[in-house]
């Protein structure tokens, strides 16, 4: 073998794969530790010395002045939207108080025929303003619960108010039609009474459907009048027919006479009414502006 050089190869490639011992590990008996010998390289030097990249670094930075941005806005947005909702209650407060002046100046006319076509816009504006109040009033929060509850009694008042002038002015303008004394004959001799009757019958039906359609709610006791006169119409018929039967103009005329006076007494309880509606109306009007002057400041 050893003539052949397998020896002395072998001995070569042992020792090219093994390190000379030095003599403190053989003395000590221990291997060699392998951090003792290594060099800084390249790796390392990055490792522990590599460059910050700043642009990262101004990324990151941005992004918290964002995140911080976004909170703060998130925190102020409630504010916001709590004055935007006071402001937008002020502007519809601003456009109810003139349209309850105009109200207030048209209930006192209730029972002319002048004032009656300017009662029906006045209430429409009532009624158009006080509903924006009551929608913008939706937007105010909880911290704002004195504002809101001003804005609810003025709208309240103020369709209240509304209501009542629109409802007695249709009232008044349906009944006083009726209470207008027929124009029927009193003299026998020129008029028939088959005639006589169905003149008559006309002006009770009328009267009676006008009657019917009055919403009991609205001026009560002028209701109540005009039920009994009806109730009564009849015999109040029959008693004119009688006369012109018998040719009694006198009692004619006084059956007549004596329809016209109960037709101008309800007429009378009709004004009556039509007075306490105003002041009730006057009223809500003098509420609902308190409630908005208050919220106007």
């Amino acid at each position: 073998m050893e003539s052949l050089g397998f020896f002395e190869e072998s001995v070569a490639r042992s020792t090219s794969w093994s390190a000379a011992p030095t003599e403190e590990s053989h003395s000590a008996g221990t291997r060699p530790d392998p951090f003792e010998t290594w060099e800084n390289t390249a790796v390392q030097k990055r490792l522990v010395t590599g460059r910050i990249r700043w642009s990262s670094v101004v990324g990151v930075l941005m992004m918290c002045a964002g995140i911080a941005g976004i909170a703060a806005w998130i925190q102020q947005r409630p504010i916001e939207l709590a004055q935007d909702a006071l402001n937008e209650v002020m502007v519809a407060a601003a456009t109810l108080e003139p349209a309850l002046l105009d109200l207030d100046g048209v209930t006192p006319m209730l029972t002319s025929e002048s004032g009656s076509a300017r009662v029906a816009p006045a209430v429409i504006a009532v009624e158009e303003a006080a509903r924006g109040l009551f929608e913008a009033s939706i937007g105010l929060n909880s911290s704002q619960s004195t504002a809101r509850a001003l804005a609810e009694r003025a709208v309240n008042d103020a369709l209240a108010a509304s209501r009542m002038t629109g409802e007695s002015a249709a009232f008044h303008a349906a009944v006083a039609p009726i209470l207008a004394p027929p124009s029927l004959m009193t003299d026998p001799s020129l008029v028939e009474l088959d005639e006589a009757a169905r003149e008559f019958g006309e002006w009770q039906t009328h009267f009676d459907a006008v009657r019917l359609a009055l919403a009991d709610s609205v001026m009560s006791r002028t209701t109540v009048e005009l039920a009994v006169i009806s109730g009564d119409l009849p015999s109040t018929l029959s008693n004119y027919l009688d006369a012109l039967r018998t040719d009694d103009l006198a009692r004619a005329t006084a059956v007549l006479d004596d329809l016209t006076l109960r037709l101008r007494a309800a007429g009378e309880v009709m004004a009556t009414e039509a007075v306490e509606v105003e002041t009730r109306t006057s009223q809500l009007i003098d509420d609902a502006l308190t409630s908005v002057r208050a919220l106007l400041g």
